[in-house]
């Protein structure tokens, strides 16, 4: 938070601080709203979120699996399917990403 606020007074008024649970479609139909609001149309989007799970595959639960998935998997899609409508067009898209993840 220290960093966010720090960061956000020194690039001004342009940063837009969020905080977003990946997993949720919901949380990402709010944080699509919130751009569209303070943006208005946005041409690019550049999506981070992502988590691992440090076991060997064998040891994987499902549960495991499944928060997994819907972070690296769902929440990036979905909410590039919520910035759809708010998109200038044309926009762009960056999804970081990892070997890890």
């Amino acid at each position: 938070p220290e960093s966010i606020a720090k960061a956000q007074a020194e690039l001004g008024s342009e940063v837009l601080v969020l905080r977003a649970d990946s997993a949720s479609i919901d949380a990402q139909k709010e944080l699509a709203q919130a751009v569209q609001t303070h943006y208005g149309q946005p041409d690019v989007a550049f999506l981070n979120a992502g988590v691992s799970v440090w076991l060997p595959i064998e040891e994987w639960t499902e549960e495991m699996f499944d928060r997994s998935f819907d972070i690296n998997v769902k929440g990036p899609y979905f909410l590039i399917q919520a910035l759809l409508p708010v998109f200038a067009n044309p926009a762009s898209v960056v999804l970081n990403t990892s070997v890890s993840a």
